[in-house]
């Protein structure tokens, strides 16, 4: 019997409280896919010291709850493992996150270098992972960022 079960039980051999006024347990939000992909979500975070997005740009939310069957009885570090490989995958073979940014701003590379002032063929390498943004100036991180609507930091490989 869990300590939910037991209070339930207490509660209505003593007639503090109907029995019948609790939903099942099966209804409560501990027992479902979705509040276990939360949890996992949060731990990850917790663990990895990275923010939510950056886990749900290498995992969506329904690509969480979708790892529920085979992974909601594991420790939760097997959940991070899953995150980690995904995540040095998408390093390599994955698309850049400028690229990921610039299509999402419904930009082309050649509009991205008008507007910022950063050349096309920088812009070329750096999504094609040839240069690394993260040594590039500040001046051109900042006006592709500025351009982009976005934050430094959400440019930037981990």
């Amino acid at each position: 019997m869990s300590g939910e079960e037991l209070v339930a039980e207490i509660m209505r051999q003593t007639g503090w409280a109907r029995i019948l006024d609790m939903p099942p347990a099966a209804l409560r939000a501990g027992s479902t896919p979705e509040y276990w992909a939360r949890w996992v979500l949060a731990y990850c975070q917790w663990t990895r010291g990275v923010r939510f997005s950056d886990i749900l740009d290498v995992l969506s939310l329904d690509d969480i709850v979708r790892l529920y069957p085979t992974l909601h009885e594991a420790d939760e570090s097997r959940f991070v493992d899953v995150y980690d490989e995904r995540a040095a995958h998408n390093r390599t073979e994955g698309d850049s996150r400028l690229h990921t940014i610039r299509v999402r701003a419904g930009l082309s590379q050649s509009g991205l270098a008008r507007r910022s002032g950063v050349t096309l063929r920088s812009i070329q390498m750096y999504e094609q992972r040839r240069k690394d943004l993260g040594k590039a100036a500040v001046s051109t991180v900042l006006a592709l960022a500025r351009t982009l609507g976005c934050r430094i930091e959400d440019l930037l490989e981990p």
